[in-house]
Formats: C-alpha cells, sequence, structure tokens
C-alpha cells in the first residue's frame, strides 16, 4: 500500500518541529514551549467527531515514526506537543494531557504526556488514564 501525500507531509513537518519543540522544552521550560506553540497552532474548530479522525492518527503516526528515527531519545511530552501542533493546524481540537504513575513505595516519579482527541487517546493504548493520575492544576494545552 502506498502511503499518501498527507502522510509525507506529517512525517517532514515532524521532522523539522520534533527536534525544535524538544529543544525549545530544554531550553525554555513546559510553559514556555506551550504559549510559542500556543501561537503557531492555528484556530481548530470546535466540531470534534465520535472517533479520532484519521488526519489525527497520520499526524500521530507521523511523529511516532520520526522520534524513532531520531539519534537522539524524544520524551512523550515533545512527542506529544508536536502532534497537538501538527493537529490543530490541520483544523482538530486535541489536547496534550500529563498524568502522574501512582508510587510503588520507591523514590521513583513517573510522569507521561499523550494527546487526547475527545478524552480518547491518540498516542497511547485505551487505558492510559488508568495507568496515570491526570495532574490537577497544570494548565492543559488546547
Amino acid at each position: 500500500m502506498r502511503a499518501r501525500p498527507r502522510w509525507w507531509l506529517a512525517v517532514a513537518q515532524a521532522c523539522v518541529l520534533l527536534p525544535g519543540v524538544r529543544l525549545l522544552l530544554l531550553m525554555a521550560g513546559y510553559r514556555r514551549t506551550m504559549r510559542v506553540l500556543g501561537f503557531l497552532g492555528g484556530t481548530p474548530s470546535s466540531h470534534q467527531d465520535v472517533a479520532v479522525p484519521q488526519t489525527v492518527k497520520e499526524v500521530s503516526g507521523a511523529v511516532m515514526a520520526v522520534a524513532r528515527l531520531l539519534p537522539v531519545r524524544t520524551r512523550c511530552l515533545a512527542r506529544s506537543m508536536t502532534i497537538w501542533l501538527l493537529a490543530r493546524r490541520r483544523g482538530h481540537v486535541v489536547d496534550v494531557v500529563i498524568g502522574v504513575a501512582p508510587s510503588t513505595g520507591g523514590h521513583e516519579f513517573a510522569a507521561h504526556a499523550w494527546v487526547e482527541y475527545a478524552t480518547m487517546p491518540v498516542n497511547d493504548t485505551a487505558d492510559v488514564r488508568s495507568r496515570y493520575a491526570v495532574m490537577p492544576g497544570l494548565p492543559p494545552l488546547r
């Protein structure tokens, strides 16, 4: 099956944006990166379908594919923010959600970020909210 031109466009955009978002997070932190991406994100429509649109799935797949090919590890927050930006620029309302895993008694702290479309996880499994408690008080990236 041949990949569609929309897929390759998403891959090309992810090749540029994912390293940029990763670097911006490292240099400026979450809140400033959120502000920059909010400015670049465009205005999505307020309409949400019952299912995750194919365009959002393509964007997510493209970003995840590019992340696997990069020579440095790209964390879930950078991947999720890049998916958010590309989906929003295509007119879709998606949210970046950040959660914390329950402590296993040690001193480990496990946090995770993912993208949701109408409360449905886009770049994670359907049970992600049962594995991570959403952090209260953290402004969502909308």
